[in-house]
C-alpha cells in the first residue's frame, strides 16, 4: 500500500474582523494548469522514511517553507483513488515567521511535480476551501477549529 502525507499550513489572520476566522489555509494552483485542482502541500512516504519526515520533506519540496511548526497529526485515512488503496496522513502546521501573501515555486526533488511551478496563496473560510477532494478529509471545524472559529480560544486552537 502507497502512503503519503498531507499538509495543512496555517497561519494567523494579519487582518482580522470580529466575524472572522482568525486563520488562513496555505494553497497552491500548478501554474498553466488551470484545469489542475488547489491543492495543499503533500505527497508520497519513501521507503524506511517516516510519515513527519516525509512530511517535512515534501513541503521542503513543494513550496521551499522550512520554518513551519508542526502542530499535530489530525489523523490517518485510507483512500481508494482509481482502483488503488493508499493511507493518507494529515497534519496541521504553523508558519511561524511572517510569509508573503502569494509566491511561486519550482519544485524541487525527483518526483513526478519535480520542475513545475506552484503558485502559493493563502484561504480563508469565507473564501472557501476548494481543494482536491483527497486533501480534505480533515478540514473541517472538528479537526481544525482555528480556520472556523472567530476566536482562537476554542479547544484545540493555537
Amino acid at each position: 500500500m502507497i502512503s503519503k502525507v498531507t499538509a495543512y499550513i496555517i497561519r494567523k489572520r494579519s487582518i482580522q474582523s470580529a466575524n472572522a476566522a482568525t486563520h488562513e489555509l496555505l494553497v497552491f494552483a500548478h501554474q498553466g494548469q488551470p484545469d489542475v485542482p488547489i491543492q495543499v502541500p503533500g505527497g508520497t512516504i519513501d521507503p524506511g522514511e517516516t510519515p513527519e519526515d516525509a512530511l517535512f520533506r515534501e513541503i521542503w519540496e513543494e513550496s521551499g517553507l522550512t520554518d513551519i511548526q508542526l502542530r499535530r497529526k489530525l489523523g490517518v485515512q485510507d483512500l481508494v483513488l482509481k482502483g488503488k488503496t493508499r493511507q493518507q496522513h494529515y497534519f496541521l502546521l504553523e508558519a511561524t515567521d511572517p510569509l508573503a501573501d502569494r509566491w511561486n515555486h519550482h519544485v524541487q526533488g525527483t518526483g513526478l511535480d519535480a520542475g513545475l511551478v506552484f503558485s502559493y496563496f493563502w484561504l480563508t473560510i469565507e473564501q472557501g476551501f476548494d481543494i482536491y477532494f483527497g486533501q480534505t478529509a480533515f478540514l473541517n471545524a472538528i479537526h481544525v477549529p482555528e480556520l472556523f472559529s472567530p476566536s482562537s480560544s476554542s479547544e484545540g486552537s493555537i
